[in-house]
């Protein structure tokens, strides 16, 4: 009498001795050769996820063994997104029609309907076994293997008609093992078509929507990744991640509305997500609404108390801070990121524009010296700290101040403000009371932007102190035209 071929589903870390156990006592019955147990019978060197398939398809029945932990562990390998074997070998059998022996051990429960993915629903239509552990084991292992006895009797056999198209499902899954391994290995091209090949096949996998939907962010086709979570969210609509990458999918493209709404999502179902709170400050921070700048410092608050701490979130706050004009607060903030990241420019720099804001001039150029000092070409730097020297209004500073603006110049010849640099350059030549120079860099900016009514109300008033009427009147004429040009 032919034995029929067992294949064993169970996770490693979930009593693998009991599991030993039944492997042992299922061989003592079916003979060794007949029962599968990955651990035991895989020849070395052999490409696992292969054989593994193969061996499946030569199974006459295949025993789900159900530990207290298969549920927890199904579903941290769902959310991290993880290589799951269980899942794709319970998949496997449940499309090639094999028959599912669950076994629940050591107290487990067989899960719920809701709690499974749809592909592995049809398993709870078999009724499970219960095995406890103690001096009732062999026993209920005699019972067990009775019973996968006559389940092999009493099954149908699979149609043809069911079978058929196996090899192509097959080839899919392989598809996606590849397309796992080649996103691990970061070769996105070669995984986006192999994702889209499984998903050709298994139209319904969030996993490969979610997963394809990454690769896209990576080449920043977000209206393309934006679909693709949102297919993902149509078969998983509780998977806070899933809402977080459209949420950033969003943000890229300006959509703030959209970026927060996802990110709205995202908390619902994971509410101490510091990251999302992270993002969404981000979105209200750029979105600048009435009442966006207090909710995104309220947003940076909570990723902070829930221990995002880093210089970027001090950072935003601070932005969101100065909006709000609350310039203490902001420095304290704008401190707090120098600490964390004592090198980056760009904070110094924030800090001394809340300096600014406070009429605190010295303490200003301090902050836009150490900007300058980690970023030799650092033009805006350079022009604030200009316009805090004239600020002070005193004779040293005014000399040093036409030297930072000569410097904003300089090192950025090609930057969108360069106009305004020698329009704040010909403010300083006239508070030295040289005219002639002021109105050359006025002239300057004009070439630059001729449509700016502002360098022209500057120069309108150098001709007027130099008494020059007919020439003040004439570039004030021109800068009361743009302006109402403007006010359309």
């Amino acid at each position: 009498m032919s034995h029929p071929k067992i294949f064993i589903s169970y996770r490693r870390n979930d009593h693998p001795d009991t599991v030993a156990r039944i492997y042992d006592r299922l061989v003592g019955r079916y003979e060794e050769q007949n029962v599968f147990l990955d651990f035991e019978t895989i020849p070395p060197f052999t490409e696992f996820a292969a054989y593994i398939r193969e061996r499946i398809h030569e199974s006459t029945i295949v025993v789900a063994i159900i530990g207290p932990r298969w549920l927890e562990l199904l579903k941290e390998k769902h959310a991290n997104y993880e290589e799951d074997f269980v899942k794709i070998e319970l998949s496997l059998a449940i499309e090639l029609g094999k028959v599912i022996a669950p076994i629940c051990i050591v107290n487990a429960q067989i899960p719920r309907d809701m709690d499974l993915p749809p592909e592995l629903r049809p398993m709870l239509k078999y009724n499970a076994a219960l095995l406890p552990s103690g001096r009732d084991f062999n026993p209920n292992m005699l019972r067990i293997m009775d019973g996968i006895d006559q389940s092999l009797h009493t099954s149908p056999k699979p149609n043809a008609e069911k079978i058929q198209p196996i090899s192509q499902r097959t080839a899919a899954l392989a598809a996606y093992q590849r397309g796992r391994t080649q996103y691990d290995e970061r070769r996105y091209d070669a995984a986006l078509t192999s994702f889209t090949e499984f998903l050709g096949v298994f139209p319904e996998d969030s996993s490969a929507f979610h997963y394809r939907g990454m690769i896209y962010m990576m080449r920043k086709e977000y209206h393309k990744a934006i679909a693709d979570f949102t297919q993902a969210i149509r078969f998983r609509s509780d998977d806070a991640v899933l809402y977080h990458n459209r949420g950033g999918a969003c943000f890229y493209l300006k959509d703030y509305e959209g970026a927060i709404a996802n990110f709205r999502e995202a908390l619902r179902f994971q509410p101490d997500d510091k990251l999302a709170y992270y993002r969404r400050g981000t979105a209200y921070l750029e979105r600048q609404r009435a009442g966006d700048f207090a909710d995104a410092i309220s947003d940076f608050n909570q990723a902070i108390r829930l221990g995002y701490k880093t210089s970027e979130v001090f950072e935003r706050r601070g932005l969101a801070r100065m909006h709000e004009k609350d310039f203490n607060g902001a420095i304290q903030d704008f401190s707090e990121a120098i600490r964390l990241k004592p090198d980056e420019p760009l904070y110094y720099f924030q800090r001394a524009e809340a300096c600014v804001r406070k009429k605190d001039y010295k303490g200003a150029i301090a902050n836009y010296t150490e900007a300058i000092r980690f970023n030799a070409r650092y033009v805006e730097a350079y022009n604030g700290r200009g316009l805090a020297r004239l600020a002070l209004g005193k004779s040293i500073e005014l000399d040093v101040s036409i030297e930072d603006f000569t410097q904003a110049i300089l090192y950025g010849h090609d930057h969108p403000m360069l106009n305004t640099f020698y329009n704040n350059r010909g403010i300083a030549w006239i508070n030295k009371n040289n005219p002639k120079k002021a109105i050359e860099d006025h002239s300057h900016a004009i070439r630059l932007k001729p449509a700016d009514p502002i360098a022209y109300r500057l120069r309108s008033e150098v001709y007027q102190q130099q008494g020059d009427s007919a020439l003040a009147a004439k570039d004030a004429d021109e800068a009361r035209r743009l302006e109402g040009l403007q006010s359309e």
